[in-house]
């Protein structure tokens, strides 16, 4: 019964249902983690600010702030608004989906969409606002438009659909350009998985204009839009070549899909043992080739360093390679049982381990409640921070923390609006808590005073949270591991390898001193720890 075509249609509509389902469970339950981080939250906030769409040159976004941005009009609460933008994206992903299986009939693509959003997926599903992701969605509806399971019944509806195609294409390329390379990859895939597409002039018409356009696109109009800092030349890709495999990018890449995207690397492996198999020598040369390229582009990309979670946010283009690969080698096989037990089997897997990865953005939404309640009980509303004194395991990416906590302060109410900045010298934060009626946003760049229906900050000045063992009252000698104890409030931690864990202590002063917090000057003070494995051996000193 399911290789009959609306029984095997009807159980696709089923696994979309259950998968779309599930992510916007996830999306709406913990929305404070996907959406009161980075840049996320820098969107939330300048979106309530000015009451319009927020593109930074990427104007692609505004499809999933359309719903939000309605909400907010009509003065919902920020609850609601975050909650609202957090499942918009999921949203969006179903519309694609429903648009591919039932407008489309193009059963293949519904599958492979479901597998690029959520193969290379781990804690980047929590790093919502990206719009590659949803340049990816997007790229699999030209792939729905360009290679129907059914070929069209008229040369008309033909290049109707190669019209929408590079129509598409163009959308795609204001979303993110990364998300040009899926679509170059789709339409290189159809060139050499098929002989009889290569002499199709629909086929090359599309690949020659989106070559052209990708070249224009990021060549000329990326300088002064929100790409052009990421756009490295060609000769820094071949200098650093040699580089590879001392770059941490890499060594991060490597661990990370040994370990967290296991099943993304058998797939891969998988599909490479299929096409050997059926000795397709070319398709199996390009998709090797593509892949790794990719890796290599991404690599050299962010050879000088990036937090871990911008690591992770170029890798989900992988996922999108292998899972339209693996369609396209399954898809049109006579085993339809097997085929969707296997993409069954790794939509569960995935969609576990994207749910499983939520512990790492709740411990930095642990992270701005423990912010929250101390400016509640010391009665600061806006207070600067120094740059040495913020975990960077848990807030890397730091720049966005005066959106992050005014945006979680003010979920119970506008009254309860608490703000930080961070600054990275002390005679920055002595100049900056001299000012009063600003809000200090990104970089401490004072961005004009704060106070509407949402947010409500006092007029005063910042206050400073740190005081700075540079200071004259400090003198480290009174300072002895007699007099300050670390005392742990659990005896045990379980983690398993590249998983995150906040370990809370209790620190006891019994000098009658106030022990600084910012370690400067000519012989700082620190506080040390010891952490043991089960077997008491010393993990770190």
């Amino acid at each position: 019964m399911i290789n009959q075509p609306t029984s095997y249609s009807r159980i696709i509509q089923l696994m979309g249902f259950f998968f779309f389902g599930f992510l916007f469970y996830i999306a709406w339950v913990y929305f404070k983690e996907r959406m009161l981080s980075y840049d996320s939250a820098n969107y939330c906030f300048e979106i309530i600010q000015t009451k319009t769409f927020l593109a930074h040159g990427r104007w692609g976004a505004a499809f999933a702030q359309f719903l939000p941005l309605m909400a907010l009009k009509n003065n919902c609460s920020l609850e609601t608004f975050l909650r609202l933008y957090s499942v918009s994206f999921i949203i969006l992903y179903y519309l694609i989906f429903l648009t591919c299986t039932l407008i489309l009939k193009n059963n293949k693509a519904g599958l492979a969409l479901m597998l690029a959003l959520c193969l290379g997926f781990r804690w980047v599903f929590y790093y919502t606002v990206s719009e590659l992701f949803m340049g990816m969605t997007f790229s699999v509806l030209v792939w729905a438009l360009i290679a129907p399971e059914n070929p069209y019944s008229s040369n008309l509806k033909k290049w109707f659909a190669t019209i929408i195609s590079m129509i598409l294409i163009y959308m795609i390329s204001y979303f993110h350009q990364l998300a040009l390379i899926p679509v170059l990859f789709i339409l290189l895939l159809e060139l050499t998985g098929k002989k009889v597409r290569r002499n199709d002039l629909h086929l090359w018409i599309i690949i020659i204009i989106a070559a052209c356009w990708s070249f224009i696109r990021i060549k000329y109009l990326s300088i002064e839009d929100y790409n052009g800092g990421k756009i490295l030349s060609i000769k820094i890709y071949i200098e650093q070549l040699p580089n590879f495999f001392k770059f941490y990018s890499w060594i991060y890449f490597e661990r990370f899909f040994r370990t967290l995207l296991i099943c993304l690397t058998f797939t891969f492996v998988f599909c490479i043992l299929i096409l050997w198999y059926r000795k397709r020598w070319l398709l199996f040369l390009y998709f090797i080739l593509f892949t790794f390229g990719y890796v290599l582009l991404i690599v050299i990309t962010s050879y000088k360093g990036e937090a871990e979670l911008l690591l992770q946010h170029y890798y989900p283009p992988i996922g999108l390679f292998v899972g339209i690969m693996l369609i396209y080698l399954l898809h049109d096989s006579r085993h339809r049982i097997l085929t969707l037990l296997i993409i069954s089997a790794l939509l569960f897997i995935n969609v576990t381990g994207i749910y499983q990865a939520k512990d790492f953005p709740a411990e930095r939404i642990n992270y701005l409640a423990r912010l929250t309640n101390y400016a509640h009980q010391t009665g600061n509303k806006k207070i600067i921070l120094n740059h040495d004194n913020v975990p960077a395991d848990i807030e890397a990416g730091e720049w966005a923390l005066p959106f992050e906590t005014i945006l979680y302060s003010s979920l119970s109410s506008p009254d309860s609006s608490v703000t930080y900045a961070n600054s990275y010298s002390k005679k920055e934060m002595d100049s900056l808590i001299k000012i009063k009626n600003i809000f200090l946003g990104m970089f401490c760049g004072a961005v004009g005073f704060v106070n509407d229906n949402y947010f409500h900050l006092p007029a005063s000045s910042y206050t400073k949270m740190n005081t700075s063992q540079a200071d004259s009252s400090f003198k480290e000698s009174e300072f002895k591991n007699k007099n300050i104890f670390l005392i742990p409030q659990v005896t045990e931690l379980h983690t398993t390898s590249n998983m995150f864990v906040v370990a809370p202590i209790k620190i006891v002063n019994l000098t009658g001193k106030t022990l600084s917090s910012t370690p400067e000057g000519a012989h700082p003070v620190y506080l040390s720890y010891h952490l043991y494995d089960k077997n008491g051996n010393i993990l770190r000193w």
